[in-house]
């Protein structure tokens, strides 16, 4: 692949045609500066949490498979995903949780007639809000239904036969397409609860170095 040579004194633009520094306007000049300052600096930050992310999730599986296997405990092979670890002294908590991303497939059909077969069986001695809550399951928006109210209609404690077969259809229509894992960072506050510690890009409040360097030391002095 051959590289464009540009000539002292020009610039590229996005057509590929040369330009003069000089004819460049006061906006062109400030914006190409401003973009080049920062970008190196946003790819450099997504990449060390790139690497944090998988550092971290690592170390919290390493730590499982350690705690089970080596040391026996029994605890951490009943765990389906969410897992938190806490400092002795309580004040900092890690929070793994996995996130399923459930789909329905087309028998869902099955389980929505399986409905409204119950609906039918019980309508002469039920109110008839009953099966509200199963028209607001099944509606659908944008030609997809609501995974969670499906799910809470799984969960109602109902006995009758027909609305558990119903049930055991719905749930055979439903899979699993995907997880996703999270992991959260809390703090203990002065309230005893856990404050959030935020690594959003949109949702950490932006902080001159030196308030940040203040912070670290004030954190090193209480852990240590």
């Amino acid at each position: 692949m051959n590289t464009i040579q540009i000539p002292p004194g020009y610039v590229m633009n996005a057509e590929g045609n040369l330009i003069k520094e000089e004819n460049l306007s006061v906006q062109q000049r400030t914006e190409d500066s401003l973009v080049k300052a920062l970008w190196p600096r946003a790819k450099a930050l997504h990449d060390a949490i790139a690497c944090f992310k998988y550092d971290s999730m690592k170390a919290l599986e390493d730590a499982i498979e350690n705690m089970i296997h080596e040391h026996g405990i029994k605890k951490y092979e009943r765990i389906q995903g969410n897992v938190q670890f806490t400092t002795v002294d309580g004040q900092f908590r890690v929070q793994r949780a996995i996130d399923k991303q459930i789909e329905v497939d087309s028998s869902i059909e099955v389980a929505r007639q399986k409905f409204a077969l119950y609906l039918q069986a019980i309508q002469e001695t039920a109110g008839k809000d009953a099966g509200e809550f199963l028209d607001n399951a099944f509606d659908m928006k944008d030609g997809k239904v609501n995974v969670a109210r499906l799910i809470d209609v799984c969960n109602k404690d109902i006995k009758h036969p027909l609305y558990r077969s119903a049930v055991e259809a719905l749930r055979k229509a439903m899979f699993v397409s995907g997880t996703k894992a999270y992991l959260r960072f809390y703090k203990r506050n002065k309230d005893n609860g856990w404050d959030p510690m935020p690594l959003q890009f949109s949702s950490i409040e932006p902080q001159p170095p030196q308030e940040l360097a203040d912070d670290e030391a004030e954190q090193a002095a209480t852990t240590a």
